[in-house]
């Protein structure tokens, strides 16, 4: 199955922001993270699916795993998705690590208009006996108090706060915006903070219905100096995509849907028409051209023109 917008620019959020993560869900902020290969665990890669082992303070120390999982609306079987890749992981890593682990699991919605109820509980009865029952932390994020995230000491996750409880998400994505540009260069680099204010462009567009008004907030003050930097980084992912596959055919899909992320994150909703043009060129050098144009293009026609019939 192709990955979908959401799920490349979120996996762009976590893949960096592990300390963040386990502070803004345990309340602790750890001692040391490493993000862990989802494949190491399933042969199906699940890129929503991120895995972080922490070491929490204490006396002594102890490492503890955390699962997350960010979902738009939800899925029907959550509850039993959830279920399986704990104990999969579970028994993965305690033979691998020869002990016992302890592994805490959180499905986090980001959209209220999608968002499919879940009770956090996968529980059922067989017959005979018989019966399984698993919890798990659900986050609804329009529940939340986006300053929880940010306030936190590194703005890794501030594009997530305008999707939480506030009666004017513009000026929380102000705000958000303030704070990853406010970090010192040891903090972020130029380029991950160019990262994190596309995903923020992207994610504010599920509470903000204008994308002009997305596109002012956002880049409107700073886009003549950073556009560029955002272009080839999508660039340089998707080349790193298509040499991890080895394949022409994963560097041009890479291609492909970095590119339909761009125009998603800057314009709102990409028309089916114009996904299935993108979809339908398989000139490297035209996709590489169009990315930049993506992320420079001043509104979707502009951007239309340069398509290929």
């Amino acid at each position: 199955m192709k990955p979908r917008p959401l799920d490349l620019l979120t996996k762009t959020l976590l893949e960096e922001a592990g300390p963040e993560v386990v502070t803004w869900l345990a309340g602790q902020r750890p001692l040391e993270t490493v993000l862990i290969p989802t494949e190491l665990i399933q042969a199906e890669v699940r890129i929503a699916d991120h895995l972080v082992r922490a070491v929490m303070p204490g006396d002594p120390p102890r490492t503890h795993y955390f699962n997350v999982e960010l979902q738009a609306g939800g899925d029907r079987r959550m509850g039993l998705r959830a279920l399986v890749y704990w104990a999969k992981t579970k028994l993965r890593l305690e033979e691998k690590e020869k002990t016992r682990i302890g592994i805490s699991t959180f499905v986090v919605y980001l959209d209220r208009k999608q968002y499919r109820a879940d009770p956090g509980l996968y529980q059922t009865r067989d017959g005979f006996g018989t019966m399984c029952g698993f919890r798990y932390s659900v986050i609804r994020l329009w529940e939340m108090d986006p300053a929880s995230i940010l306030r936190l000491e590194n703005p890794g996750l501030a594009p997530l706060a305008p999707l939480m409880h506030s009666d004017d998400p513009e000026r929380v994505v102000v705000e958000s915006k303030r704070r990853i540009l406010a970090a010192s260069a040891q903090r972020l680099s130029r380029r991950r903070k160019a990262d994190l204010c596309g995903i923020l462009a992207f994610l504010a567009g599920m509470v903000i219905e204008d994308p002009g008004l997305i596109y002012r907030l956002v880049w409107e003050d700073w886009m003549g100096l950073e556009r560029s930097v955002i272009a080839q980084d999508w660039i340089r992912k998707g080349m790193e995509k298509g040499m991890e596959k080895g394949k022409v055919e994963g560097f041009l899909e890479a291609r492909q849907r970095d590119i339909i992320a761009v125009i998603y994150s800057r314009f709102g909703k990409v028309r089916r028409k114009i996904e299935a043009r993108i979809l339908r060129i398989s000139n490297a050098d035209l996709l590489q051209r169009l990315l930049t144009r993506a992320a420079v293009a001043k509104d979707i026609e502009e951007f239309s023109k340069h398509l290929p019939e």
